[in-house]
């Protein structure tokens, strides 16, 4: 929308903990700060909001701006299906060949995600899974239970 007077904008990022905020023009602190604490204020990270405004003949004013562009951003979050983030860890599975398949459904069964697989005297791979203690047991006792106890998660540091 290149005629608009002003696209102002608020982004959050978990990792590395990033929070800017963009007056794009407005007064300083009247636009992308409102916006921000929207997301700061409802704890959503992983995300950024961009308000464009029209100049519409009328002077708002910092107070007006602010609860301008604070509004709008709460009326999108209002709105929008919001994702829990899920805090997940990297570890290495390893396990013989006669068990593959067992660990592939089971880490299907719980929508594991699995990469960089590495084929030697066993099998190596990299995976990502919940960080939540229980999500991580009941995987471990579904590798454990399907391969009578030879693959196991490997232990806590």
């Amino acid at each position: 929308m290149p005629d608009a007077a002003h696209h102002c904008a608020a982004w959050r990022i978990a990792v590395p903990a990033i929070d800017r905020a963009l007056d794009a023009g407005e007064p300083s602190g009247s636009a992308g700060r409102p916006i921000l604490a929207q997301l700061v204020g409802r704890e959503v990270v992983d995300a950024g909001i961009v308000v464009t405004r029209y100049f519409g003949g009328v002077k708002l004013g910092v107070g007006g701006l602010v609860r301008a562009y604070g509004g709008a951003a709460a009326a999108v979050l209002d709105v929008v299906e919001l994702v829990p983030k899920v805090v997940t860890i990297d570890i290495e599975l390893v396990h013989g060949y006669e068990d593959t398949r067992t660990v592939e459904r089971v880490l299907t069964d719980f929508g594991t995600v699995s990469s960089d697989v590495r084929y030697g005297n066993e099998i190596h791979r990299n995976l990502t899974i919940p960080a939540d203690p229980l999500a991580r047991d009941a995987l471990d006792r579904a590798l454990a239970d399907g391969t009578a106890g030879r693959v196991r998660l490997p232990s806590r540091s």
